[in-house]
């Protein structure tokens, strides 16, 4: 389980709305059904708001799997897609604090 701080809490859920913005049609279907479990399971979502700020693909395909097996493709190609939006997403911030 992961333990979040309050500030970290907070700049997670500010970074969502940016974090969505880059998802695919098929990708935000499958992360909006995470952010619902989210909201109903305390752990679910400490781990979703981990994963949004520094969370592995690994971490991402234990957040999926209660809605399919991350490994089956075409559900493998919709986890992917949140997995490399949400790279590019990390590196944005990343760079935007370096500036």
């Amino acid at each position: 389980m992961h333990t979040i701080s309050p500030s970290t809490r907070a700049e997670s859920q500010a970074a969502l709305p940016a974090f969505k913005a880059v998802l695919r049609p098929d990708a935000l279907e499958l992360f909006e059904k995470m952010e619902a479990r989210a909201a109903a399971d305390a752990d679910y979502s400490a781990a979703l708001l981990h994963y949004i700020l520094d969370g592995s693909t690994l971490e991402l395909r234990e957040l999926a799997r209660p809605f399919d097996d991350p490994m089956r493709s075409p559900f493998f190609n919709v986890v992917c897609s949140i997995d490399s939006a949400h790279l590019h997403f990390r590196l944005g911030r990343t760079q935007a604090r370096s500036a």
